[in-house]
């Protein structure tokens, strides 16, 4: 039992995180409350208890002729209370020969002291001052009371004064400080709640992505294996029809040379697919290597431009290269600087139908821009932004006809991006588009 428990905490640890959060935070928080309060509460009580205190043995400070005038007393008593109401009643005890205690004095309307005879008894037989707390069942209610013993001149006892405070006051404040802290308790208990849940939810979302990522991989690993066995098939097919397009039976029937030409087409644009999604394989698990050293752009441009010259030509379109002079160097990869310019040129090529594809160079501060012009079909706005997503094309009826996979400038802007460039598109619907690739001059 205590195995597959272990073993589900393992697996689920973020899940078991989130449970004791929403089990622990506000369990702390209740716990602090209450703590709180209850401290609060003991240091009012200690406090009123020694104020209580205080104002006994300031009262127990009278002369022998104060004592004997009940007049004066009550008197004096009357004014305490009214400057102080929180003192409820205030009583000076003498002994009688029956060795109890009479009021000599009171601010009780009934003329009774109401205090305790065995507490009287008590600080009576100590000669010291006593606090205790007294509770009225009736009402509810608390006050401290409290009988200090009044001495002569000669240190003899000769009565004793009981006063009861009441804590009416400071109760309420403190049941006012309560209901409002148990409020807040309460807010914040939900509010914490609600964050866990959605804590909660945030974990239900990382499983969900981790899923995710192990499809994604699985995906990649799919791609990259079926890419790796489709490649030598093709390449034993294209490799055949050469020999076809060679034979001088098959180039003397105009069918059977069409078809091998088909085919030849085919296993082409096929290849190209193959090598676009290992690239991307090899670009989204960071395997793409780049031999990075110094290098022209103008001769890298010029050779990628000659791959595509032959199909241009075939359509018409003038091409030209206007580098920049002198040429410096940039920091690349060869093979890669030419993958990405046969990329940009084949598009320009293949979305243009008559006019030209003219690619110019600048050198701007530490940089070196270079322009690949077209007069081609261009493309709106909406277009651009999503041009260099994975898998996007243009699609209206003058590209339905054009071969591609959507992954070529994808690739070619990450390619880019990883050499430290960068790749732009301005573009006029029906007029054209210009590529821009910028990289930082290599001193």
């Amino acid at each position: 039992m205590i195995l597959p428990a272990a073993d589900f905490i393992k697996r689920n640890s973020q899940f078991t995180y989130s449970i004791i959060l929403i089990i622990l935070i506000p369990a702390a928080l209740v716990f602090n409350t209450l703590w709180t309060l209850r401290a609060v509460n003991r240091d009012v009580n200690l406090q009123l208890r020694r104020e209580a205190v205080l104002v006994g043995s300031v009262l127990g400070n009278m002369s022998t002729e104060e004592l004997k005038n009940r007049e004066f007393l009550n008197k004096k008593f009357a004014k305490i209370q009214e400057e102080e109401p929180e003192i409820q009643n205030i009583t000076v005890l003498v002994p009688n020969e029956e060795n109890k205690f009479d009021a000599a004095a009171t601010t009780n309307r009934l003329g009774k002291s109401g205090s305790d005879p065995v507490l009287s008894q008590f600080v009576w037989s100590s000669g010291k001052s006593h606090a205790a707390e007294v509770i009225d069942r009736t009402t509810n209610t608390r006050a401290w009371s409290v009988i200090a013993p009044i001495k002569d001149d000669d240190g003899k006892q000769i009565a004793m004064v009981d006063v009861k405070i009441s804590t009416k006051k400071v109760d309420d404040v403190i049941s006012r400080t309560i209901r409002d802290s148990i409020i807040v308790l309460s807010a914040t208990v939900v509010i914490v709640l609600l964050l866990l849940i959605n804590h909660f939810r945030f974990f239900e979302y990382a499983r969900l992505f981790r899923k995710l990522k192990e499809v994604d991989e699985m995906k990649d690993d799919f791609i990259s294996m079926a890419s790796h066995e489709l490649r030598t098939p093709l390449t034993a097919i294209r490799g055949y029809t050469e020999l076809l397009l060679r034979n001088p039976t098959v180039t003397a029937d105009e069918k059977a040379t069409k078809d091998a030409k088909t085919i030849a087409a085919g296993s082409e644009r096929l290849s190209d697919l193959v090598e676009d999604l290992l690239n991307v394989s090899r670009i989204e698990q960071d395997r793409m290597k780049f031999d990075m050293k110094p290098v022209k752009l103008d001769f890298l441009i010029s050779t990628a431009l000659n791959e595509i010259r032959v199909q241009a030509e075939q359509k018409g379109l003038r091409v030209e290269l206007t580098p920049v002079s002198p040429q410096p160097n940039i920091m690349a990869d060869e093979d890669r600087i030419k993958q990405i310019f046969v990329n940009i040129i084949d598009n320009a090529v293949k979305y243009t139908k008559e006019g030209s594809v003219t690619i110019n160079q600048r050198v701007e501060g530490e940089t070196i821009r270079t322009f690949v012009n077209d007069t081609g079909i261009g493309m709106s706005p909406e277009a651009r932004e999503n041009l260099f997503e994975k898998f996007y094309r243009i699609k209206n009826d003058d590209t339905k006809n054009i071969p591609g996979s959507g992954l070529g400038l994808w690739i070619t802007k990450q390619i880019v991006e990883r050499m430290k460039g960068k790749i732009f598109v301005d573009s006029i619907e029906g007029k054209g588009s210009q590529f821009t690739i910028v990289f930082p001059i290599q001193h």
